[in-house]
């Protein structure tokens, strides 16, 4: 099941987070307008669903608190900071930021998330992606750079966005996986993926369709926006989604200053 949640319906404190059901999973989508980072999670913790609200900001990050223990926690890594549950974290769900026509085009039969309480105002768009993109802030990194931002299990690095727009395809290597970072045509969506499957490590390339890729070693074309084997010898086949998100530099480095930054410092 795939549902699309239009940040403009989620602006705001009192509707930055959606509490759902999407499938079988309790999730919550959060959405923070400050510095625009949209991340997913399962709220469920130990068979237990919670429901979370905001509470306000802290040094760039949103803070959440679930009604079920008080407990508050940092948006952007889902992590108990205070409270009964201090320490503790979700579990991301993978999801992506996307414009409607990439989206749809994607997933045909999703859903829509609409809040006819809140008026949609187009306040984020793609325009708004482009234009971070675009914007000539110097070699070094910069407050208000978007980055796509990954954390493992003991290291992160962050992907700034006007460097993957010009190296839309990155076959890279985290904390010993090999990863693929995937930027789409309209810079909307930008998706890491592991490039192995079943045992092999794939190296990708731009196709000549567009939101194509081909991997060198058998030829297959995938989609970046899914992952997807769509023609060739894998065809059927779909990559393991990382869980990533785009966020302004200045919230990530608030949590995360050490790091490792793509192509440069």
């Amino acid at each position: 099941e795939a549902r699309a949640y239009p940040a403009n319906f989620m602006a705001g404190p009192a509707n930055e987070v959606v509490n759902d059901h999407l499938g079988k999973s309790n999730i919550a989508v959060t959405w923070c307008s400050v510095d625009y980072s949209g991340i997913v999670y399962h709220r469920e913790y130990d068979g237990r669903p919670l429901h979370f609200g905001v509470m306000g900001m802290d040094n760039g990050a949103m803070i959440l608190y679930d009604r079920q223990t008080g407990s508050r926690w940092n948006q952007l890594i889902g992590k108990a900071v205070e409270g009964k549950m201090a320490g503790n974290r979700l579990m991301a769900v993978p999801s992506s930021m996307a414009t409607w026509k990439q989206w749809l085009a994607a997933h045909p039969e999703t859903t829509v998330y609409v809040n006819r309480k809140v008026p949609y105002q187009p306040q984020f768009t793609g325009a708004t992606i482009r234009e971070l993109a675009n914007k000539d802030t110097g070699s070094s990194l910069q407050s208000t750079d978007l980055v796509l931002a990954l954390e493992g299990h003991i290291n992160a690095k962050v992907y700034p966005l006007k460097l993957i727009v010009k190296e839309p395809i990155i076959n890279d290597v985290f904390e010993e996986a090999p990863i693929l970072v995937a930027l789409s045509d309209d810079i909307s969506t930008a998706r890491i993926y592991d490039r192995r499957i079943d045992g092999q490590t794939l190296t990708f390339k731009k196709s000549w369709f567009g939101n194509k890729l081909v991997d060198a070693e058998t030829g297959t074309e995938w989609d970046v926006l899914t992952g997807s084997a769509i023609e060739g010898t894998l065809a059927g086949k779909s990559l393991q989604p990382i869980p990533a998100s785009y966020v302004l530099w200045f919230a990530w480095k608030g949590y995360r200053p050490d790091s490792a930054i793509h192509g440069g410092t």
